[in-house]
């Protein structure tokens, strides 16, 4: 709803003002009453400059792929990476993730963007096990939005294609897919990830936690890493409720035969918790921030060689 206060000269202003409101009702959800404010309209008009540009970003190469090490928690050795993308705007700059997949996601660009990721990241693979297999990761990770869930089979296609051209092996690339993208179908969603899975594509379990029947998809989707959410992580030393509910997770994850993966990691006794409960693997500014492709092996190899 938008009120006039006296500013509108026009109708018409009123009405598109009450139009922004009743748009940002609808992204808040249902069953809410959203005011109009300046503010809100700054936003919008910043949201709709986005999606105009995030069209022509592949084309115009904005976008770019950063990777983030996977590190052995008992080793301290990094054997693994995961692709984030990232869109640096000529006038914008750099523009947040958080802020433009929602956007990509709602326009349905997300479907061009994440296959583009894909395929840069397959390649990506391919060119680092060319140049030191010693050091390279042994399996990148590419995440999977719900947008990009619901394409089924041309999903599927997609990544068929991706290793195809990057001669890449299927177990070397995993897919991460939250619990929230799953609970949109789940009878879909699970028919796709077995089809993956047989393919030999290795799934993940993103951002573990934060959904609402996370333990019935350990049980009945066929993934084989959880990670398990920052928000765990960060008060692991602060508050014993948060240690006991991560240490069974851990316990739960390993008894199921699946690898867990703790993220967000940024002190270092996070790590000796981590270690002492059984985590294998873990992710976080403490161990390497997203770094450029041609960053990666450099950072790799020093991860590998003695102290």
């Amino acid at each position: 709803m938008a009120f006039s206060q006296g500013r509108h000269t026009e109708a018409q202003a009123l009405m598109r003002d009450a139009d922004t409101a009743m748009y940002e009702a609808k992204r808040r959800g249902r069953g809410g009453v959203v005011c109009f404010d300046a503010q809100m309209h700054a936003q919008l008009t910043r949201s709709v400059r986005l999606d105009e540009a995030l069209r022509h970003s592949i084309v115009r190469k904005q976008l770019w792929v950063a990777y983030q090490p996977i590190v052995d928690l008992q080793t301290g050795a990094m054997t693994s990476v995961e692709a984030l993308l990232r869109w640096q705007h000529p006038e914008m700059g750099a523009v947040s993730p958080a802020e433009f997949i929602p956007i990509a996601e709602e326009s349905g660009e997300i479907i061009p963007i994440g296959e583009w990721v894909l395929r840069q990241a397959c390649q990506d693979w391919a060119a680092w096990q060319a140049q030191d297999p010693g050091a390279a990761p042994a399996t990148v990770s590419v995440n999977v939005s719900r947008v990009q869930m619901t394409l089924g089979p041309r999903l599927m296609q997609q990544v068929t294609q991706a290793l195809e051209n990057a001669g890449m092996p299927a177990a070397a690339l995993q897919l991460e897919i939250t619990e929230r993208e799953v609970m949109k179908d789940p009878a879909k969603a699970r028919a796709l990830m077995q089809s993956l899975r047989d393919m030999g594509v290795r799934l993940a379990m993103d951002d573990f936690g934060t959904g609402t029947s996370s333990l019935g998809c350990l049980r009945d989707y066929p993934f084989h890493t959880i990670k398990i959410d920052k928000s765990f992580v960060t008060d692991l030393c602060r508050d014993p409720h948060v240690l006991a509910v991560a240490h069974a997770t851990v316990n739960v994850i390993e008894n199921l035969g699946m690898l867990s993966v703790a993220e967000g990691i940024e002190e270092p006794g996070e790590v000796a918790v981590l270690q002492a409960m059984g985590c294998r693997y873990g992710q976080g500014y403490l161990f390497a921030r997203p770094m450029p492709a041609g960053e990666l092996l450099a950072t790799m190899a020093a991860s590998s060689s003695p102290a």
